[in-house]
């Protein structure tokens, strides 16, 4: 039952990265996909993600993990993706390195 309840409410939960008191002048993005065969539904994408912030030392600070349920396209992963990536931008004071 409590399956069922988390991925009815999946969609909706959000998860905020964190605003860090030093700078992040680095950001990598990370993006994979598979097909994966659904038993009467044939064949769904399956995404995930990462975004991580780095420090001038280049040593990780924080990833967000993002993914998303199989389904036909990538569409509803690359939107919730963009979606973070411009969170990470309006939380940069500085111009910032996408890698």
């Amino acid at each position: 039952m409590q399956l069922a309840i988390a991925l009815s409410k999946e969609e909706d939960w959000t998860y905020r990265t964190p605003k860090l008191d030093i700078a992040i002048p680095t950001v990598s993005i990370g993006l994979d996909g598979t097909c994966m065969l659904l038993c009467d539904e044939g064949y769904r994408q399956a995404m995930v993600g990462t975004i991580s912030l780095y420090n001038q030392k280049g040593e990780r600070q924080h990833t967000t993990y993002i993914a998303a349920a199989p389904e036909y396209g990538r569409e509803t992963f690359l939107g919730r993706l963009q979606l973070e990536v411009e969170t990470v931008k309006q939380l940069s004071q500085r111009p910032l390195s996408m890698v």
